[in-house]
């Protein structure tokens, strides 16, 4: 949300925002797993260069943050998977 005089604002966010935010939902192989979001400290309107900034630099993170989390549930479900597959008198 570059201006938040305009466009909708997020429905999870309680109150109207004083500055700039970025929403971007948290997914990897068509999984949702969250959603980032990132605000400016300023209240003043920023520069169109810094707002760039901030929505790059939150792509780049929901992509780093997706994949580490996936990367996380597959590790606990191989885990889990391996502990019941190696109980005695299984087979």
């Amino acid at each position: 949300m570059d201006d938040i005089n305009v466009g909708p604002v997020c429905p999870h966010l309680h109150d109207t925002p004083s500055a700039p935010y970025v929403c971007l939902p948290l997914m990897a192989k068509g999984d949702i797993l969250g959603l980032l979001h990132l605000k400016t400290c300023s209240t003043r309107q920023r520069r169109q260069a810094e707002i760039a900034d901030l929505k790059q630099m939150a792509l780049t993170l929901s992509e780093y943050l997706s994949l580490s989390i996936a990367n996380v549930k597959l590790s606990e479900s191989l885990s889990m998977q391996s502990c019941r597959c190696g109980r005695p008198g299984r087979r």
